[in-house]
Formats: C-alpha cells, sequence, structure tokens
C-alpha cells in the first residue's frame, strides 16, 4: 500500500505534463498570434473576415465539404498544390487567427479551396456561354419563405 501513493502521483504528473505540453502550450503559442503588416506598412495579413465568410463557412460545415475539400496548401514536399496554382505558398497558422472553426479537412478528394477567392475573379471573368444566365444573388432570412412540409406537396402530419 505504500508504494501505491507515488505509483498514482507519477501516473497523474504523466498525464497533467503531456496535456500541458499537447494542449496548454501550443494554445499559448497559436493563440496569441497578432496580424502581420507588409514591408511598406500597408497592407496587413489576415484581414478580419466578413459576415459573408461566416455565412459561407455555416454552408461548408453543413453540406459536408470538410470531406472532400480541403483549406490549406500543403507544402512543396508533401502535395503539387503551388505547381497547380492552389496557392502561392503553404498555409501557416496565421492564415487562420480570425476563424472561429478552422476547417482544415480530413482528406482531399476535390480541389483545394484555401485560395478560392483570389482565382475566382479571373475565372469569372471569361464571358458567360450564349444564353446563360448570370447567377442571381441569395436572398436575405427576411424575404426567403419558411418552408413547411404542406408547401412541399406533402400532407402534414398529425
Amino acid at each position: 500500500m505504500k508504494g501505491l501513493a507515488p505509483l498514482f502521483l507519477g501516473i497523474f504528473g504523466t498525464f497533467a505534463f503531456s496535456w500541458l505540453g499537447l494542449t496548454v502550450v501550443p494554445n499559448w503559442q497559436i493563440g496569441h498570434l497578432n496580424p502581420q503588416s507588409d514591408e511598406e506598412g500597408t497592407d496587413i495579413y489576415p484581414q478580419p473576415q466578413s459576415g459573408m465568410f461566416e455565412r459561407g463557412a455555416r454552408v461548408y460545415a453543413a453540406n459536408g465539404c470538410i470531406y472532400c475539400h480541403s483549406q490549406q496548401v500543403r507544402a512543396d514536399y508533401a502535395a503539387d498544390d503551388i505547381e497547380r496554382k492552389w496557392g502561392n505558398r503553404r498555409s501557416a497558422p496565421r492564415d487562420y487567427i480570425f476563424e472561429q472553426t478552422v476547417f482544415l479537412g480530413k482528406m482531399r478528394m476535390g480541389q483545394d479551396i484555401a485560395n478560392i477567392g483570389a482565382r475566382a475573379p479571373a475565372e469569372q471573368a471569361s464571358p458567360s456561354p450564349a444564353g446563360a444566365a448570370a447567377p442571381a444573388t441569395s436572398p436575405s432570412r427576411e424575404t426567403t419563405p419558411a418552408v413547411s412540409p404542406t408547401s412541399q406537396g406533402r400532407a402534414p402530419t398529425a
């Protein structure tokens, strides 16, 4: 019975130090990152995200996009992301400091969408095919009607 107290203290100490080393210290290091400015001091990176960004993040999460698309540019030794022009550099922890939930991805089956905003204007600059309609804007919550079972052609259940 005398040897149990040091044994339990040793086990508790091992778990406590590993928890500190794996959660508290990295959170302290990465959690205190601030935006950086370029050499001229004119541009600050990253910029705080807009409400559209938050809305897009909710759509990304709701549709399960994380299962096929990542939001990180991998290093050149790990993948061809930079060669494919999916980003100019690999992703860094500072890229995600303003995000509440970071969607890094589980496995990439589709293309990376970390820098899609930088690529999208070039893709949208091409003329639309003849007869193609322009994309409509998203409706606001005030103008979107509530969907009920009867409005979809189904009878209400009692």
